[in-house]
């Protein structure tokens, strides 16, 4: 592998040059040292390279809804009806129907009625909002926040952390099918953020060890690949579940004092639930597979929440 990615590099420099040199002497001058000391080469590609560049193009803003707002809103885990709502429609009375995991291909649920403005949202993270407005109209959609979970909450305090501890939060945020370059070219405000106010270190030279969401995945949350772990394909009928053998990062977190949420856009695609076996338990504190599970077969446009986008409910209000 590393001899083939040196005769790429090297066969673009010679390009650079107007000169292809095919010789296996060629190539292995430009793989090792003259030492005998093998290395590798990072490419130094363009990111507003002519021939991609050409090839891109931007998207339409995201639309949703421009009817009417959302009636109502979660804020600091509590449900309040939109006052522009009340405005328009006059009084409006919501029942609240919730839903929580019992496996990753099941959800139980129960239904509060007359949820009063303000009210605290308990028990499960996700819920339908049903309403019904003096003037006779009708609203629903789908929520999802962090409802406090009192018994990890307890057992992070009383972890033992260490001395050197930062007590910071931390996020890892993955998105699929996205190279380094087109991030830049991309998410140019994000990457800016990134690398000059936050100083973050980017891992040039860091590159997919394997072809597939899960193949990425699990070597980012385990150390481990899919291949040197214990089988947990869902075809095979030894195949254990994950959450018994594979060691996830968040474990570690727990261990030391952190609540923990392992959050997706999909539960149909979920990286460890299309073709691995998934978990047999909740893998972590908060798990929106459950939400999704309910999305996907009541919204059809699930790029939106209501009038707002998706990526905004999820990202920013959680």
């Amino acid at each position: 592998m590393i001899l083939v990615a040196a005769a790429i590099i090297w066969l673009v420099r010679s390009r650079q040059k107007n000169t292809v040199d095919l010789s296996l002497s060629a190539v292995l001058t430009h793989t090792f040292h003259k030492s005998g000391e093998q290395i590798c080469r990072i490419p130094q590609l363009d990111v507003n390279a002519p021939v991609i560049v050409k090839l891109l193009n931007t998207p339409k803003p995201l639309t949703c809804n421009q009817t009417e707002k959302n009636w109502a809103f979660v804020e600091n885990g509590r449900f309040y009806i939109a006052d522009e709502a009340v405005r328009i429609h006059g009084s409006i009375k919501c029942n609240h129907f919730r839903f929580w995991r019992v496996s990753d291909d099941e959800l139980a649920s129960d239904v509060i009625s007359d949820v009063q403005n303000g009210s605290l949202i308990e028990k499960s993270d996700y819920f339908r909002a049903e309403c019904n407005s003096k003037d006779k109209n009708k609203w629903s959609n789908l929520f999802a926040t962090i409802v406090p979970d009192l018994s990890a909450i307890e057992k992070a305090k009383a972890a033992k952390k260490s001395t050197a501890a930062t007590n910071l939060d931390v996020l890892i945020l993955v998105f699929d099918s996205l190279s380094s370059l087109m991030f830049q070219r991309k998410l140019k405000k994000a990457y800016k953020f990134l690398v000059q106010d936050l100083e973050a270190v980017v891992l040039e030279g860091y590159n997919i060890v394997g072809d597939g969401t899960p193949q990425a995945m699990i070597p980012i949350l385990t150390a481990q690949t899919e291949l040197e772990l214990p089988l947990t394909r869902k075809r095979y009928k030894n195949a254990s579940y994950l959450n018994d053998v594979y060691p996830m990062i968040w474990r570690n977190f727990s261990k030391h004092g952190y609540v923990t949420m392992y959050a997706e856009d999909s539960a149909a695609l979920g990286t460890f639930t299309y073709r691995l076996k998934g978990f047999n338990k909740q893998p972590t504190n908060h798990y929106m597979r459950t939400f999704f599970m309910q999305a996907e077969k009541e919204i059809k446009n699930r790029m939106c929440v209501g009038s707002e986008p998706q990526h905004v409910v999820h990202y920013f209000d959680l």
